[in-house]
C-alpha cells in the first residue's frame, strides 16, 4: 500500500506529466527581446534527447543547457481559498519569464485541486474544472 505522502507526489508527477505530453510545445521565447514575441517569429522549444551525460537539442544534435526558473503558485493558491493561482500569472509573466531567457520552467501542480478531492480548491466558486482551465490557460 503507498502512504499517503508517496500517493500525493507520484499523484502530482503523473498529472504534470500529462500535462506535458497534451500540452503545445511552448515556444522558446528567449530568442526573441520582451516585447517583440510575434507568433511568426518564434523558435519551438528544444526537444531533449540522452546522450551519454548531456542533454542534446534534437532540432540540430547540439549540447542543450536547459536554463529554467521555478514559478510556484498554483501548488498552494488553490489549496488555501485565495484563488487558483498568484495574481500575476498571465501573460506578463510570460513575458518576464522569456526576458531572462529561461528555455524550461518547473509549475509545481496541487493533486487535490486538480481532482476535486479533499476539499479543494477551497474557496468560493473554486471548482477542479476552473483549476485545470487556469493551469491550461497559463502554459497556453
Amino acid at each position: 500500500m503507498i502512504t499517503r505522502p508517496w500517493r500525493g507526489w507520484i499523484g502530482t508527477l503523473l498529472v504534470a506529466a500529462c500535462l506535458l505530453a497534451n500540452a503545445p510545445r511552448p515556444a522558446l521565447a528567449a530568442q526573441v527581446p520582451a516585447g517583440q514575441l510575434s507568433a511568426g517569429r518564434i523558435q519551438a522549444a528544444p526537444t531533449p534527447m540522452v546522450s551519454g551525460n548531456h542533454l542534446l537539442d534534437t532540432r540540430s544534435g547540439a549540447v542543450w543547457i536547459p536554463h529554467g526558473v521555478n514559478w510556484p503558485s498554483f501548488e498552494y493558491a488553490c489549496a488555501q481559498g485565495w484563488g487558483y493561482s498568484r495574481d500575476s500569472a498571465g501573460a506578463a509573466t510570460a513575458t518576464a519569464i522569456a526576458s531572462w531567457k529561461a528555455d524550461t520552467v518547473r509549475l509545481p501542480l496541487n493533486q487535490d485541486c486538480w481532482l476535486g478531492t479533499n476539499g479543494s480548491p477551497a474557496g468560493p466558486g473554486a471548482t477542479a474544472a476552473g483549476y485545470r482551465a487556469a493551469v491550461q490557460s497559463f502554459v497556453g
